[in-house]
C-alpha cells in the first residue's frame, strides 16, 4: 500500500460522484490522508499535493496525476466506457485494496463504469454494456451476506438503511422546496430578458428544470460568488440528458487559460469542458462574448 500518499488535491465548489468516490478510495488507502479542495488555477496547492484527482489536466500514474478533462481524455476500457477520475484511481489502487483480481474487476463493472460514464457525459439509458448502480443496489447490499445470517445483523442493517433513506428523502424534499422558491426569482429574470438565445443571471439560481421545460434558451450564464467567475451552461435537450440544444465549438474542447483565450480571441475565457456543455469566464462581458461566438457556429 502506498503509505507515502499523505495529501490529495481535487477541485472545490460543486462536487460529483467522480471526485467523491476517487477521494473515498484514497481514504481506504490512507485513512489519515489530507484532502485539499482548490480552484483549477491554484498551481501552488495542485503541485504541492502528493496526488491530484479530477484536477491538474493530465493522467500519469507515475506522477500520481488522475485527471480526465484534457482534450484527449484519459483512455477508454475495452468495452468503450471512458475513464473518469474515480475509475482511474480504482484502476491504479483497486487491486491492492481488494487483494483479488475478481473483486477488483467486479467493482469496476458494477460501480466505477457507471460513475465514469455519467461523468463523461454518456447517456446511461443508451449504454447497454453496463447496468447502472442504483439506490436499490446499495440498500440490498446492506443485508448481511452469507454466512453472516444472524437476525440481529439483519435488524441492524435495516435500521441503517432506514436512516440512509430518511436522509435521502429529507435532502431531496429540501432541495425541491428551495428550487421552487428560486424559480420564482428566475421568472423575474426571464420576464425582463430581451434575448432569445441565452439568459444571464446575476445570482446562483436553480435554473435547469424550468429553463429546459419552459424556455427555448440555448445557454444560461450565471455568476458564482464563491469562485468569483461566470459559469456558462449549454442547455440540455431534456432533464438528465448530456445532449444540448447547442454545444460550444469543438475547437474549444478541454482548453483553459491562455490556450482558450487564444482560440476564442476572448480575454477572460477560463475553461471549456472537454464534452462542450460547460464553460467558465472571468467576467460577465467575456461570458457573453463566448456565448455569442458559440452561437455563430452550427
Amino acid at each position: 500500500m502506498e503509505t507515502k500518499i499523505k495529501s490529495v488535491v481535487t477541485h472545490y465548489r460543486d462536487f460529483h460522484a467522480d471526485d467523491v468516490f476517487a477521494v473515498a478510495i484514497l481514504k481506504m488507502v490512507n485513512p489519515k490522508i489530507k484532502v485539499i479542495r482548490c480552484e483549477y488555477a491554484d498551481k501552488k496547492n495542485i503541485d504541492s499535493a502528493d496526488i491530484r484527482v479530477d484536477i491538474g489536466g493530465k493522467y500519469d500514474p507515475k506522477t500520481l496525476d488522475f485527471d480526465h478533462h484534457q482534450p484527449d481524455g484519459a483512455g477508454v476500457r475495452d468495452n468503450g466506457i471512458p475513464y473518469a477520475s474515480c475509475g482511474l484511481v480504482w484502476h491504479h489502487f483497486g487491486k491492492e485494496l481488494t487483494e483479488d483480481d475478481r473483486v477488483y474487476r467486479e467493482i469496476d463493472k458494477k460501480i466505477m463504469q457507471t460513475l465514469d460514464a455519467i461523468d463523461n457525459g454518456m447517456e446511461i439509458s443508451e449504454v447497454k454494456i453496463i447496468r447502472p448502480y442504483t439506490i436499490s443496489d446499495y440498500i440490498m447490499s446492506l443485508n448481511p451476506q452469507w454466512p453472516d445470517e444472524d437476525l440481529k445483523n439483519f435488524d441492524e442493517g435495516f435500521d441503517y438503511a432506514v436512516e440512509f433513506a430518511r436522509h435521502v428523502l429529507e435532502t431531496e424534499i429540501e432541495k425541491i422546496k428551495r428550487r421552487l422558491l428560486g424559480e420564482e426569482k428566475l421568472k423575474e429574470y426571464i420576464n425582463s430578458d430581451i434575448n432569445d438565445n441565452y439568459l444571464v443571471l446575476d445570482a446562483n439560481l436553480p435554473w435547469r428544470e424550468y429553463v429546459i421545460e419552459h424556455t427555448k434558451y440555448k445557454y444560461v450564464i450565471k455568476y458564482d460568488k464563491i469562485t468569483d467567475s461566470w459559469q456558462i451552461y449549454a442547455v440540455p435537450i431534456m432533464i438528465g440528458s448530456f445532449d444540448t440544444r447547442h454545444n460550444f465549438p469543438k475547437k474549444w474542447s478541454g482548453l483553459k487559460g491562455k490556450e482558450l483565450e487564444s482560440e476564442t480571441d476572448i480575454e477572460g475565457a477560463v475553461f471549456c469542458h472537454r464534452n462542450l456543455f460547460f464553460a467558465v469566464a472571468k467576467t460577465r462581458e467575456s461570458a457573453i462574448k463566448m456565448v455569442e461566438k458559440a452561437l455563430q457556429k452550427k
